[in-house]
């Protein structure tokens, strides 16, 4: 079984689900779980002392999602509680969605298309105004807000002030379907 992803079924024998807080443990294993081993009930006994009750899937990845590894299949806990909680794989991307990548409550999370996921993105760190879709246009001296759609840049305006751009911009937001998290400052 090693290397494959393992189904749904076989996660909840291995996982239980705290759907409150979103928050993965270990299941005690059986011995038919160990039928490779030369010596199944010690490495089942091993393996229970070990991790039985223990937070799983754990270990934070570079860009703050928790991760693990089950039957040397490295897994995204997000995905898996996605998976535990409806029965079923997402289709696509998962989205936080208060922005938050440990944050998985089955609650927080939600299939999303690429598309819809970006529309829920914080401010960007380089940000010059802090604020989603809004810069300074140096050329009229005036803030522009802006916005993508359907990797199209669609001018919104100029206006005088960063906050007038802002509210034109988050009205845009409501029009093309962007969520109402969408520019919140990064966690």
């Amino acid at each position: 079984m090693t290397g494959t992803t393992p189904s749904i079924e076989m996660l909840r024998r291995l996982l239980r689900l705290d759907d409150k807080s979103g928050v993965l443990y270990w299941r005690e294993r059986t011995i038919s779980m160990f039928g490779d081993s030369p010596r199944p009930e010690v490495s089942c006994k091993a393996w229970n002392t070990r991790f039985e009750g223990k937070k799983a899937l754990n270990s934070k990845d570079k860009s703050g999602y928790l991760r693990g590894t089950i039957f040397g299949q490295h897994l995204k806990a997000h995905r898996v509680v996605f998976a535990i909680y409806h029965g079923q794989w997402p289709k696509a991307d998962i989205d936080h969605i208060n922005g938050a990548r440990n944050d998985n409550r089955p609650e927080n999370l939600r299939d999303a298309s690429r598309s819809e996921n970006m529309r829920n993105a914080p401010t960007r760190s380089d940000s010059t105004t802090g604020l989603m879709g809004v810069s300074f246009h140096r050329g009229a001296k005036k803030y522009r807000a802006h916005i993508s759609v359907g990797g199209r840049f669609v001018h919104i305006g100029y206006f005088d002030t960063a906050e007038e751009a802002h509210r034109a911009r988050l009205k845009a937001n409501s029009i093309y379907g962007y969520h109402e998290n969408h520019g919140r400052k990064a966690s």
